[in-house]
C-alpha cells in the first residue's frame, strides 16, 4: 500500500463509526425533546402526569448498524421512547359521556377538555422530531427557521411514526380539513417555539447530555422529572 494512505475498509469503518455515533446522538436529542416536554408542557397545561420510559442501546456495532440501516425502523435501536400519552385519560367516545348521565354542558366542558388533551399530545409529539431538526442544524451551523413546510420534513428526523399518529389525532378533533389545517399549524408553532426557547434548549440538553453519558439503558418518568426538577 502506499505510505501514509488509509486502506478503504479502514476508511469504512471510520465512517460507520462516525455514523453511528452521530445517529445515536440524534436519537438521544430526540427522546430527551420529547421526554422534557411531556415533563414540562403538560405541567405547564395543568395536566396530571403521565409515564413514560426512555430506552438506549449504546452498543456501536458497526456490522449490525450496516444491516439495520435498510429496515424502516433502524431508529428504534438506538433509542425510544415509551408511553408518555394523554389520550388514555379522554373519554374513548361521546357515547360514553352520555352513559354519565350528565348535563349537556357538563358534556361540552368534558368535550373541550378531552380536546385540549388531545392538542397537548400532538404538541408533545412534535417536540421530538422538531428538537434533533435543531439539533442537526445547530451542527450545521444552520438556522433553525419555522416554516410550515417543516411539518412535513419531519419525517427526516424520525418523524415518520408520530406523523401518522398526529393525523389520527386530528381526525378525533375535527372533520373540517380547513379547521384542521389551521389548528396543526397552530400545535406545529406551540412546539416549535418551545424548542427553540433558550431555557428549554439548555435543558434538552443537559438532558441529552446525561443521557448519553450514563451506564444506565433505561430511564423512568420519575428518574427524569426529579433531574428537570419538575
Amino acid at each position: 500500500k502506499e505510505p501514509g494512505r488509509i486502506p478503504n475498509d479502514i476508511r469504512l469503518v471510520k465512517t460507520i463509526n462516525s455514523t453511528l455515533e452521530e445517529q445515536l446522538r440524534r436519537s438521544v436529542f430526540h427522546v430527551a425533546g420529547h421526554a422534557y416536554a411531556i415533563c414540562c408542557i403538560n405541567k405547564e397545561r395543568y395536566l396530571p402526569p403521565v409515564y413514560f420510559q426512555v430506552k438506549l442501546n449504546k452498543i456501536l456495532d458497526e456490522t449490525k448498524f450496516s444491516n439495520l440501516v435498510f429496515q424502516k425502523d433502524y431508529r428504534d435501536q438506538f433509542a425510544t421512547l415509551e408511553g408518555g400519552l394523554l389520550i388514555n385519560t379522554v373519554p374513548q367516545s361521546l357515547e360514553s359521556l352520555f352513559n354519565e348521565k350528565i348535563s349537556v354542558g357538563s358534556i361540552e366542558s368534558k368535550m373541550e377538555e378531552a380536546i385540549f388533551v388531545l392538542e397537548t399530545d400532538i404538541i408533545n409529539l412534535f417536540t421530538g422530531p422538531l428538537t434533533e431538526l435543531k439539533y442537526v442544524n445547530s451542527i450545521a451551523d444552520k438556522s433553525f427557521n419555522q416554516s410550515y413546510q417543516n411539518i412535513y420534513e419531519l419525517e427526516h428526523y424520525g418523524g415518520e411514526a408520530k406523523l401518522l399518529l398526529i393525523k389520527q389525532y386530528m381526525q378525533c378533533i375535527t372533520n373540517n380539513d380547513s379547521e384542521s389545517e389551521g389548528k396543526l399549524a397552530e400545535l406545529f408553532s406551540f412546539a416549535f417555539n418551545f424548542v427553540d426557547k433558550n431555557k428549554n434548549w439548555l435543558a434538552i440538553i443537559s438532558l441529552a447530555n446525561y443521557l448519553m453519558e450514563s451506564d444506565k439503558k433505561c430511564f423512568f418518568y420519575e428518574e427524569i422529572a426529579s433531574l428537570l426538577s419538575l
